[in-house]
């Protein structure tokens, strides 16, 4: 509903609002417009009647707008909180924070990050913790390889001892193979390399021709990146380092340990049968937040103890041997090889049976570094000091006896292979005619 004069027009407005703006209301436009809203008691009436019903005021007719004269607002009969809303209508709302509620806001920020802190220390020394095991790990099945993981049936054996038969002498030589030596004398003779770690030779990978068994370095063991050049010798240096990113306390240190602790453990002969390692994890001055592994490797994990050999009689006819004789079991590693601790008698009373006729002896290896290792090796059996007083390379080939003047040291085609696995019992064949 909507009532009309010359001069306003009546619309829907809160009661409250109205009242306050009749009798000092003035319309303002053009000079020829302008008048003042009659104060007549019927006007009045009317517009209080009207506003009682949610009509509200406005000029129609004109150029200009409705204004207030504030003091007449505040000065009128209306509402206080009709006036708190009037005063909101005729000046700009400011707004903003206090300083109090900013100091506060920048201390619940400081207590949460401070919070977070204090939570997420211990995870980040957790997670180098658990990185320098995990590399331990890795150094240790760069050693001796991984025997839990098979391949086609049988372990997988590789890493560095059944490559080299031999522990590294330090971490370097899971990284490099050293400078490489003189040029070959030969395009057959393998290539020739000093050791990061000493003085020692290490032979690039070969088969031998005299044994047919694979032998020398073939890696890296362990993949690292480069780092800048520290050592000053216009190489990127090759680092394994810990968790923590540790570095040896010299250069020439660093290079070979890469700023771990490497201990390699000798026996009475002086060859290393075990290795420890340790990092120094934060503090490398107080050794008791260091992370050890003291059986990174031990003599079990690389060495072969006993072979067991099932001596067969082919021999249709005679049990063998018809005389007494001293086998030895010889075990190879490239042209290397290495002997049992003692031979075993076999004699006239103690003979195979012919016919396939079999029996079984055991033979033991020391600690030294002629004892067998795991990976792929070949086997001979011997005998013992036959020629009397000849040197080992002169021992000659047990093919079921040792005096016939026909026998000779073994050749490609008698040294048999096997594969050399940790912590089992070997049982190999040796037939005899």
């Amino acid at each position: 509903m909507m009532i009309k004069n010359t001069n306003v027009t009546i619309n829907s407005v809160r009661p409250e609002l109205v009242e306050g703006l009749l009798s000092p209301m003035v319309l303002h436009g053009s000079p020829e417009n302008s008048s003042v809203i009659p104060a007549q008691a019927g006007i009045h009436n009317t517009v209080r009647g009207l506003t009682a019903h949610g009509f509200r005021l406005q000029a129609t007719g004109m150029t200009g707008v409705v204004s207030t004269r504030m003091t007449g607002i505040m000065s009128s009969g209306m509402p206080k909180r009709a006036k708190v809303r009037m005063t909101r209508l005729g000046r700009k709302l400011q707004s903003g924070f206090t300083l109090l509620e900013m100091v506060l806001v920048l201390f619940l920020i400081g207590l949460m990050a401070s919070a977070t802190l204090m939570l997420t220390e211990n995870v980040e020394d957790q997670a180098k913790y658990d990185e320098t095991k995990r590399r331990m790990e890795i150094m240790r099945k760069a050693i001796v390889g991984d025997p839990t993981r098979t391949v086609n049936g049988g372990p997988e054996i590789s890493g560095f001892v059944a490559d080299m038969g031999r522990l590294p002498i330090c971490i370097a030589e899971l990284i490099e193979s050293g400078d490489e030596t003189s040029p070959p004398a030969s395009g057959s003779d393998p290539k020739t390399y000093d050791s990061p770690c000493d003085a020692s030779e290490i032979v690039a990978w070969h088969v031998d021709a005299s044994t047919g068994i694979g032998f020398g370095w073939r890696g890296p063991y362990i993949q690292v990146i480069p780092e800048r050049d520290r050592d000053g010798d216009g190489k990127p240096d090759l680092r394994f380092r810990d968790g923590y990113g540790n570095s040896s306390i010299s250069t020439t240190i660093d290079a070979k340990k890469s700023g771990w602790f490497f201990s390699p453990g000798s026996n009475a002969s002086g060859a290393i049968v075990s290795i420890d390692v340790s990092s120094a994890a934060y503090d490398l001055v107080d050794s008791g937040d260091d992370i050890s592994n003291p059986s990174l490797v031990t003599g079990n994990d690389w060495r072969i103890n006993t072979i067991n050999i099932n001596f067969i009689n082919q021999n249709t006819s005679d049990a063998l041997p018809a005389a007494p004789v001293q086998a030895l079991l010889r075990v190879y590693i490239g042209a290397k090889y290495g002997d049992a601790d003692d031979s075993v008698p076999l004699d006239v009373s103690n003979a195979i049976p012919a016919n396939s006729g079999s029996t079984l002896k055991t033979f033991v290896f020391d600690a030294s570094t002629a004892s067998p290792t795991i990976g792929q090796r070949g086997y001979a059996v011997v005998c013992y000091d036959v020629p009397i007083g000849s040197t080992a390379d002169a021992y000659v080939l047990f093919d079921g006896d040792c005096d016939n003047p026909g026998n000779a040291p073994p050749t490609l085609t008698d040294i048999k292979s096997f594969t050399a696995v940790p912590r089992q019992n070997i049982t190999l064949d040796w037939i005899i005619q």
